[in-house]
């Protein structure tokens, strides 16, 4: 159902607004569709996600919820309760317009999804990844992915996700992460104010818009048509190593060994675009050699 009632902000086409702003869905719209596997909603101007929807339809592998106006509701997601085994959810580009918030709000009933393999938070917004931001997430051990890149983050306490032994992908690319400024400060990367937001907003508009197609979808006339599912800048032979991070494409132009201290369980770690200007000689990663 993606694409309906578009968000038009950033759209690369000729967008209009919904009359209605949002589209309409009968609280018993699904109701019938018990065998259903994959919903995709993206693009459709929600504001919110009535627990309804999903009463009836309980064995939901995959959710796409991506590019609506879904922040509030990420905080609150009393509709998770109902999807249990969900594997895939897409939560991405979901910020407020005009609004950088202070950090991530999840809320608690993201710990019912016991399933859960994959979650895409990009482009929620957000200036600081601190500790307790992922605490909803601690106890969903099938997670292997958590992607949150593209979304303007400036201090990143990169020591949260010791807590998280399953991941296979942390994916904090196209953010605004700089090296820390002394080997003790608590928070690791944290913020280059040398760079603008507009020089940034100028190097991550292409990623801003989010329109993933169906591969089972009709075909479409644009040129720039998506690939059916999403493409890690992280090359395959890397994953395969284990445990990887994706630092790709920020501001990190010096590395500290203590700013991966905790993650010594990491087997790939990704650097590219960042201008790294120092001369490394490895004991910048010290602390990666469990």
């Amino acid at each position: 159902l993606s694409g309906n009632c578009p968000r038009c902000y950033n759209a690369p086409y000729p967008c209009i607004p919904c009359p209605k702003s949002t589209i309409e869905i009968h609280s018993k719209a699904f109701y019938s569709l018990k065998n259903l596997r994959i919903l995709r909603l993206h693009s459709n101007s929600l504001q919110s996600i009535p627990s309804s929807w999903f009463k009836n339809i309980r064995n939901l592998k995959e959710l796409d919820l991506s590019q609506n106006f879904l922040m509030k509701e990420i905080g609150d997601a009393q509709f998770l309760k109902f999807i249990p085994s969900l594997v895939g959810l897409d939560l991405s580009f979901n910020f407020e317009l005009k609004m950088y918030s202070p950090s991530l709000n999840l809320s608690k009933t993201f710990s019912s999804l016991s399933n859960l393999e994959t979650l895409r938070l990009r482009g929620y917004v957000f200036k600081e990844l601190r500790e307790g931001n992922l605490d909803p997430l601690l106890h969903l051990r099938k997670l292997k992915v958590l992607d949150l890149g593209t979304n303007f983050i400036k201090v990143a306490d990169l020591g949260v996700f010791k807590e998280f032994p399953a991941l296979k992908l942390i994916d904090l690319s196209v953010n605004k992460i700089s090296p820390s400024s002394s080997e003790n400060n608590f928070y690791g990367f944290c913020t280059n104010p040398r760079i603008s937001v507009e020089q940034y907003n100028r190097q991550v508009l292409q990623e801003m818009h989010y329109f993933r197609y169906d591969e089972y979808g009709r075909s479409c006339r644009s040129k720039d048509k998506e690939a059916a599912s999403y493409k890690s800048s992280v090359k395959e032979e890397c994953l395969k190593y284990g445990a990887t991070l994706d630092l790709s494409r920020n501001n990190i132009f010096f590395i500290s060994p203590a700013d991966f201290r905790g993650l010594d369980s990491l087997r790939c770690l990704n650097l590219s675009g960042n201008a790294i200007s120092q001369t490394l000689n490895g004991s910048e990663f010290s602390y990666l050699t469990g």
